[in-house]
């Protein structure tokens, strides 16, 4: 395997050599979007298997960012299994030398993000009307206030409505 500047790229010629390779590698972090990725650990191995390169790697990172609700900082520790398979007469006839591994294990963080990062799953969020975390402090907005559209129920709730 090769650092090639800051890429990681399997290449092609050595593991067909060697018939197999092993890695245990540290990507550099990286950020998108409102996120900051820590350094990615991945060990694992990339095997022939008939005409197929398969590679098999443990993705051990930590992300942060906002939660989406209530805007507090969030640090997040994820891991997952990386599976994937390349064809090796596609990869000779491409102009590539190998396996790009810093992109397909970036590509695959990206994908395994959840829609939404929250700092716990019961997250209450910012009150709507004066912006205070629920999450450390109550308020009384929506005591005091009535959606316009369920007034009429309202009167109705209290006894006030038409006879």
């Amino acid at each position: 395997m090769t650092l090639g500047g800051i890429k990681l790229i399997i290449r092609l010629k050595k593991i067909l050599e060697d018939r197999s390779i092993i890695i245990d590698e540290t990507l550099d972090g990286f950020d998108y979007n409102d996120f900051t990725f820590s350094p990615i650990k991945i060990t694992g191995n990339v095997l022939i298997d008939l005409d197929m390169l398969k590679l098999t790697a443990d993705v051990n990172y930590s992300y942060g960012g906002q939660c989406d609700r209530c805007l507090d900082d969030v640090k997040k520790e994820e891991e997952f299994t990386l599976v994937k398979q390349y064809d090796i007469k596609e990869i000779e006839s491409s102009d590539k030398e190998g396996i790009d591994l810093e992109e397909t294990v970036k590509e695959q963080i990206l994908l395994n993000m959840p829609s939404k990062v929250l700092c716990k799953d019961d997250c209450l969020g910012l009150c709507p009307e004066c912006g205070i975390n629920l999450n450390k402090e109550s308020c009384n907005c929506k005591d005091n206030q009535i959606n316009p559209k369920f007034a009429a129920l309202e009167k109705l709730l209290k006894g006030e409505g038409e006879n």
